[in-house]
């Protein structure tokens, strides 16, 4: 597109009186709106386009662009952000994205289930142990896992902690049991036997308090036994969860495998 002025038109009319022109003046490829959108369209996907989650910076933008200080500034205040990975504000990202190396995200993260509108608090695995602990000769505790503190913030918060084991012997009865701290919450006795059982332990803060639901399922007839009561507990301190046994000889119960399980309140 190209606007020709020539001797012939020596001036232009305008508002604040005449423009005289000497000679030829040529303007050319003089940009539409259209076209203007289409640069500055451009030069944002330049700066999009530099953005990536590998940890790296933005890129300038190419040379032939000029852009004000403010945006500037702003391209100054992200780069900062980047390279501290200090993130405070809520970012949206749509479509797919790859984030790479591990990241923490402290307040939490969310997601949908199916085509649900609402949005769910996500959880996960937080500790496995698959070492193998063994009963002594005697009561005494064998294995276990201490929560951290404040692992239950709200109400709904849970935990749960599941532990497979066996029975060695069919000799003498054995007991099997569980604290909270020094508290005992569950107690059985008269595995007589061999086998394998699985403990399932669901903690759940409600009300300010520790509602817990004790599962235990084993190859003995007499089980699977369910309990369920609550505990006054101090959720700003480490919860210990304790697993022990009463037994009269070395490894008569043993566990083989232990997860526990972060479910948070939505």
């Amino acid at each position: 597109m190209s606007l020709i002025f020539n001797n012939s038109k020596n001036s232009i009319a305008s508002n604040s009186g005449s423009l005289t022109i000497s000679g030829s003046l040529t303007l050319e490829n003089i940009p539409t709106v259209n076209e203007l959108s289409l640069i500055l369209s451009s030069e944002v996907a330049s700066l999009t386009s530099s953005l990536n989650h590998s940890d790296s910076l933005l890129t300038p933008l190419s040379t032939s662009a000029t852009i004000s200080s403010g945006l500037q500034n702003q391209i100054k205040s992200i780069n900062t952000v980047l390279s501290t990975g200090n993130i405070t504000n809520v970012v949206h990202i749509s479509g797919a994205e790859t984030i790479i190396g591990t990241k923490t995200f402290n307040a939490g993260t969310y997601t949908k289930l199916g085509t649900s509108s609402s949005y769910a608090k996500t959880g996960g695995t937080v500790y496995v142990d698959t070492n193998t602990y063994a009963s002594i000769n005697g009561i005494g505790d064998f294995c276990g896992y201490t929560l951290p503190a404040n692992s239950f913030i709200v109400d709904g918060d849970s935990i749960n902690y599941i532990i497979s084991g066996s029975i060695t012997t069919n000799a003498t009865n054995k007991g099997l049991y569980i604290k909270i701290g020094a508290t005992t919450i569950f107690d059985v006795s008269y595995f007589t036997t061999v086998g394998v059982f699985i403990l399932n332990i669901r903690l759940m803060k409600i009300s300010g308090i520790l509602l817990y639901t004790v599962n235990l399922f084993s190859t003995e007839t007499i089980y699977p036994n369910i309990q369920v009561n609550s505990l006054s507990v101090n959720f700003a301190s480490p919860i210990t969860i304790s697993i022990g046994g009463t037994t009269s000889y070395d490894e008569e119960l043993v566990v083989t495998s232990g997860k526990v399980i972060w479910e948070p309140a939505p």
